[in-house]
């Protein structure tokens, strides 16, 4: 699914037939940085990604893409081609910044 610009979500269901997210997103990420040749010009054009990972049970759909996001945008700060997995050290970062970002002027928070 597309969020918009260049984010895009893929969601992965735990069953005992899948592989490990881990080695899907290595791939993913391997696919990725494949050359692309552009027909019209002939050039060729290389693609990084960051790619971030939310996991629970008992979180709503927002949090995950939350946490995805935020994981993202962690993976971008340490360099191309990456993925991180958010985690419990992550989650008072992020509810930090998200209580100073609602306490700016104009923003939609409290």
């Amino acid at each position: 699914m597309r969020l918009g610009g260049d984010e895009f979500v893929v969601l992965l269901e735990p069953g005992p037939h899948n592989a490990p997210a881990d080695l899907l997103i290595e791939r993913l990420l391997e696919v990725l940085q494949q050359p692309i040749e552009l027909e019209e010009s002939g050039k060729v054009i290389s693609v990084t990604s960051s790619i971030g990972l939310a996991a629970s049970y008992d979180e709503s759909v927002e949090e995950l893409l939350r946490d995805a996001d935020f994981a993202m945008y962690e993976a971008k700060r340490a360099g191309k081609g990456r993925y991180i997995l958010f985690g419990t050290s992550m989650q008072v970062e992020a509810q930090d910044r998200f209580a100073l970002e609602s306490q700016m002027p104009g923003s939609a928070g409290p």
